[in-house]
């Protein structure tokens, strides 16, 4: 089961990345205000999940992910610089939530483990698509820009090998199964790296 749920995670979140490297300026607002909504519900979600933990770790958390809620919630941002600067802020509050994710699977009880691995992986997801949001923006995000279409082919053939990879991994098992969830674990992050460069 644990294999399934993992490959279909994986499953969405290249569709998702795909969607978004075809999105124009405008459509391309809009989804980050979807996103944002999206992650101020999932936020206050998992800070209610955590009340049931009372340790010191779960406490830093739902601090972090109480300023991720926050910084989600902003308005629209009517302007180019006003989108910029939101994004900027909402994954620097991901990347130290995802820090007080990590230590806090590394303390955590039983039923909190998976807990923390999943809200790990659903940030890890937003933090990819930002940082291609970020790259559309730097680079104009205009269908027109020469500089941007060429990376576009880029990262679409990135995400094809990408999926290219997942779809093998029904055929994994075992100590094949171990190594391929390290060979993806990779493959992402080289993903993430190609979103990123500048």
């Amino acid at each position: 089961m644990e294999k399934e749920s993992l490959v279909n995670r994986w499953k969405r979140k290249a569709d998702e990345l795909k969607l978004q490297l075809h999105l124009g300026s405008k459509d391309l607002a809009d989804r980050f205000e979807e996103d944002k909504k999206n992650i101020s519900a999932w936020a206050a979600e998992k800070k209610e999940q955590l009340k049931e933990s009372s340790s010191e770790k779960a406490e830093q958390l739902k601090i972090k992910l109480e300023e991720l809620e926050l910084q989600a919630a902003l308005g629209r941002a009517e302007s180019r610089d006003a989108l910029e600067e939101q994004q900027k802020k909402i994954s620097k509050a991901l990347r130290n939530a995802r820090d007080k994710a990590d230590e806090f699977a590394g303390d955590a009880k039983e039923g909190f483990q998976d807990f923390a691995e999943k809200a790990d992986a659903q940030m890890d997801t937003w933090q990819a698509k930002f940082e291609m949001l970020q790259l559309q923006l730097k680079l104009g995000a205009a269908d027109a820009s020469d500089e941007w279409e060429a990376r576009k082919k880029e990262l679409a053939k990135s995400i094809h090998d990408l999926e290219n990879k997942i779809s093998e991994a029904g055929k994994q098992t075992g100590e094949g199964w171990n190594h391929f969830k390290s060979e993806m674990s990779e493959a992402w992050t080289h993903i993430k790296g190609a979103f990123s460069k500048n």
